[in-house]
Order: C-alpha cells, then sequence, then structure tokens
C-alpha cells in the first residue's frame, strides 16, 4: 500500500460552470463534438440557464443542424426572454 503522504485523492465535483467552460474553449477551438458534449453535460446540471442552452444552440447552428438548435432556443425562450434567441433562430431559418 502506498504510503498515505505520497498518496492524494482528489474528488472532481462537476459543476455547470466546469463544462460551459470546456465547452466554450473546445467550440473556440473548433471542436464541435467536444463542446456539444461538455455543453450537454453543463446543461444536465443546470437545465434551466439559458446562456448554456443558448450556447448549445449555436454548436447546432454551426454543425448545420438547425431543427435542434431551434428546439434548444424555444427551450430557453420558454424559460426566460431574450431578444437575441429569436436572431439566431432567424438566421437558422435563413440557412
Amino acid at each position: 500500500m502506498p504510503d498515505s503522504k505520497s498518496t492524494q485523492l482528489y474528488f472532481l465535483h462537476p459543476t455547470p460552470e466546469l463544462y460551459f467552460t470546456k465547452g466554450t474553449k473546445a467550440f473556440e477551438a473548433n471542436d464541435l463534438p467536444a463542446a456539444i458534449k461538455y455543453l450537454t453535460r453543463a446543461m444536465g446540471l443546470a437545465p434551466e440557464n439559458t446562456l448554456i442552452i443558448c450556447q448549445l444552440a449555436i454548436c447546432y447552428t454551426e454543425q448545420a443542424d438547425y431543427e435542434q438548435s431551434n428546439e434548444l432556443l424555444n427551450r430557453a425562450l420558454k424559460l426566460d426572454y431574450k431578444p437575441y434567441f429569436y436572431y439566431f433562430m432567424a438566421n437558422n431559418y435563413a440557412t
């Protein structure tokens, strides 16, 4: 058994902020699959956070999955009115 002084265990308590940060960094690096994975996890931990939902919708727009993006934006609109949700939806319909 290892010496207790040389072995430390660190417990990770994932938070929506952790996954949001990882997701936005992946998005900035143009790694959309990773961004979607992390933002989906963030949304699972904070299902009413419209900032997370909107960022995930933007990722789907970048993948040309406009239907999924609009579903997320509609979900966000039900939680909170933000005019820019309509802007993103309009862009999805225009493409």
